[in-house]
C-alpha cells in the first residue's frame, strides 16, 4: 500500500515507538522463494519420514468384509494378500496404509473364492502389481467381470516367499468336502526372526493344518476367532470385527485364556499395523486391548472362618 505524501511503499518501515527498530520489508520474489524453500524442505522431511516408516517390517491388517486382506511389507518390498467381500472397504484400507512414495504392490496373491473374490478382483483390476498369483482356484460371480482372474497361475502350496533379506512368508492351503459342500483354507506364516505371526482364513481351518509352533500372534481372517484360539493359543489375537462384536470376543476368548490376551479388532475400511520389531511384536495401542478374567473379591471371612458379607452381617 502506497503511503500519501511518499510515493512507492518504502523497501523498509520505521517503528515511530522504537526508531531504532527497522523491520525490512522483502521483496515479493524473496518471499516467494522462501514458501518454496519451506515446502521443500517440509516436503523432504515428510517424504524421509515416509520413506522411513514404510521401510518397517510389518504386517497391516486391511478391513475388507467378511474376510480381512493382508499387506506385507519389509524394506522396498511389498506383499498383498487380497481377500474379502467389500472392495469399497477395501480400497478405504488399502489407502490408509500405503504412502506415497511406496505406492507400487510387488506380489499380489489372490486368496479369495465366491463372494470372497470381489476384493481380489478389485485389487486384480487396480494395482497393477507386478506379479500376480492365486492363493485358491478363483471362482465365483467376479469371474465374469474380470475373466482375467482364470489366467492367473496358482501359487502352489507349501511355498516359501522371501519378502525381503529378513522377513518371509509361508503359505499353506487345504480342501475340505465334496461337491457343493467343498471348502477351501489358507494359512499365512510371516516370519522374521523370532517373531512369528499366522494368519488363517477362519477359526475352522486350524482343523486344517498342523501345530504351527510358539506364536507371537494369531490373526483370524474371518469367522471363528475364538475357535482359532482355543487350538493355536497365542498371547495376541487380531480377529475381523465384521464376523465377531466385541462384546461376543470378551465372552468367548477370556475363558480360553487365564493369563489373559491382548485383543486386536479391525474394523471395516480401516488399517491396523502389526510391527515386526527384533525383539519382538509391536502392536498398535488404539486398536488392542488386554482382555482378562475379571479379579473376584475374596469374601471377608469372620474370626470364626465362616464366610462373611463385606457389610459385617
Amino acid at each position: 500500500m502506497a503511503v500519501p505524501g511518499t510515493g512507492p511503499t518504502p523497501r523498509s518501515v520505521t517503528l515511530r515507538r522504537e526508531p531504532w527498530l527497522v523491520v525490512p520489508v522483502p521483496p515479493r520474489w524473496l518471499v516467494l522463494l522462501s514458501v518454496a524453500i519451506l515446502t521443500a524442505l517440509g516436503s523432504g522431511w515428510l517424504g524421509a519420514a515416509w520413506a522411513a516408516d514404510a521401510g518397517t517390517a510389518r504386517v497391516t491388517l486391511l478391513g475388507s468384509g467378511r474376510t480381512l486382506s493382508v499387506l506385507v511389507t519389509a524394506g522396498p518390498a511389498r506383499l498383498l494378500i487380497a481377500a474379502g467381500d467389500d472392495p469399497g472397504a477395501f480400497a478405504r484400507a488399502l489407502e490408509a496404509a500405503r504412502r506415497p512414495t511406496t505406492a507400487r504392490l510387488d506380489v499380489l496373491v489372490l486368496a479369495g473364492q465366491g463372494d470372497d473374490l470381489a476384493v481380489p478382483a478389485s485389487a486384480f483390476d487396480r494395482l497393477g502389481a507386478r506379479s500376480v498369483v492365486a492363493l485358491l482356484p478363483p471362482t465365483g460371480r467376479a469371474m465374469v467381470d474380470e475373466p482375467g482372474l482364470g489366467d492367473v497361475p496358482p501359487l502352489g502350496s507349501p511355498r516359501r516367499v522371501r519378502v525381503d533379506g529378513s522377513v518371509t512368508v509361508t503359505f499353506e492351503t487345504a480342501e475340505t468336502g465334496d461337491g457343493d459342500a467343498r471348502r477351501s483354507h489358507w494359512r499365512a506364516t510371516v516370519e522374521r526372526g523370532a517373531t512369528r505371526v499366522v494368519i488363517v482364513s477362519s477359526g475352522e481351518a486350524t482343523a486344517e493344518f498342523p501345530s504351527p509352533g510358539p506364536l507371537s500372534a494369531l490373526v483370524v481372517a474371518g469367522a471363528g476367532a475364538p475357535g482359532a484360539l482355543a487350538a493355536w493359543p497365542a498371547p495376541a489375537l487380531a480377529v475381523n470385527t465384521a464376523e465377531v462384536e466385541g462384546r461376543d470376543l470378551r465372552q468367548e476368548v477370556v475363558p480360553l485364556a487365564p493369563a489373559g490376551v491382548w485383543a486386536v479388532r479391525v474394523f471395516p475400511g480401516t488399517a491396523v499395523p502389526l510391527d515386526l520389531g527384533h525383539s519382538g511384536l509391536v502392536l498398535p495401542p488404539a486398536s488392542s486391548q488386554f482382555l482378562q478374567p475379571t479379579p473376584r473379591v475374596p469374601p471377608a471371612v469372620r474370626s470364626d472362618g465362616l464366610a462373611a458379607s463385606r457389610s459385617g452381617t
